[in-house]
């Protein structure tokens, strides 16, 4: 199941706590997810918790650690996405990522993510 209607539509986060926590079926969010310049350490607290379909997602302006340790799914575009969107620089973060998900990622991948400050990890 997909959630959005195109790729052209930005959505606006204020808040990612358990925001698709739960959602078995979800596959794919459709639209870019913006996200504000300042964001908690529990931003994204849970927010992808039991979405193992979850394959293809667009955050733009990543500022906070996240965990998509449950989706075993998601293409190595979608975590690209975020390390080449983020907002980050000074602030540390980490993406968590479920094992097969990190087997998608590439050396080269890795090297991009840490030139922006962002660490891609196998849950």
């Amino acid at each position: 199941a997909a959630v959005g209607v195109s790729d052209a539509v930005i959505l606006t986060v204020s808040n990612g706590t358990s925001a698709c926590s739960g959602c078995t079926s979800l596959v794919s969010i459709k639209g870019i997810i913006r996200l504000p310049s300042t964001q908690s350490s529990t931003f994204w607290n849970g927010a992808f918790s039991g979405c193992a379909l979850l394959s293809d997602i667009k955050i733009m302006g990543l500022a906070s650690s996240v965990s998509f340790a449950d989706c075993a799914a998601l293409s190595e575009a979608s975590v690209m996405y975020m390390v080449n969107n983020s907002s980050n620089g000074a602030t540390a973060i980490t993406i968590t990522l479920h094992a097969t998900a990190f087997g998608r990622i590439t050396e080269e991948d890795k090297t991009t993510a840490t030139g922006r400050n962002i660490t891609i990890a196998s849950a």
